[in-house]
């Protein structure tokens, strides 16, 4: 294309000296502009420019809610319910004294009657109880007398939760039922601590 450049003034006269009328006649003018298309312009065609990458950062997933601080009081109060009790079971002792710091009311007597009649015959838990998730439903410490001051909805998992021979360890031959299902926790707030009056499990209810 250097050398078409060089010789486009040149072209140029020589076009004119054709198109000119004389002893070789009119050029046509289409081989008029074959001529000069031949060249093309003086400049070349610019590259075209690349495209561009934009990268584009994924969405942060959402931060989980916070828990109020009182019901996270509560909530706590109900992992140590579980702990002590699942400790009083694999013992096999229904006046483990710190039973009575931790439960009262329907609770409390529920769960010593239970560790005591399988002690009575022979069998104990081993394994625990352990919980999935918890939640506070209700929270009023100015509820009416008779009424829960706290409601927690939780997830109990007891797959490693046993009953037990106590002489072999073997395990007791019972039919067992959902793995996994919800309870409902009532708390009263007693002296400043939260204790549980009652648990109520619903066996056939089943959760994540």
């Amino acid at each position: 294309m250097a050398g078409c450049r060089h010789d486009r003034g040149a072209l140029r006269q020589r076009v004119n000296g054709l198109a000119h009328p004389g002893r070789f006649g009119v050029v046509p003018v289409a081989v008029l502009a074959a001529l000069l298309a031949a060249c093309g312009g003086d400049s070349e065609p610019a590259e075209p420019a690349p495209s561009a990458t934009i990268a584009v950062a994924a969405p942060s997933p959402p931060a989980p809610s916070p828990v109020d601080p009182e019901q996270a009081v509560v909530i706590a109060a109900y992992e140590e319910y579980v702990r002590v009790t699942n400790e009083a079971a694999n013992q096999g002792d229904s006046e483990l004294p710190e039973l009575s710091e931790v439960a009262a009311g329907l609770a409390l007597a529920e769960a010593q009657n239970t560790i005591r009649e399988h002690a009575e015959n022979g069998r104990r838990y081993t394994g625990a109880r352990q919980i999935v998730a918890a939640e506070v439903t209700k929270l009023d410490v100015d509820a009416p007398q008779g009424e829960p001051q706290a409601v927690l909805e939780a997830c109990l998992d007891i797959s490693t939760y046993v009953l037990t021979h106590t002489d072999s360890g073997e395990p007791v031959d019972v039919e067992r039922g959902l793995e996994r299902f919800m309870v409902t926790v009532n708390l009263y707030l007693i002296e400043d601590k939260w204790i549980v009056v009652d648990a109520r499990a619903h066996w056939e209810t089943p959760c994540d």
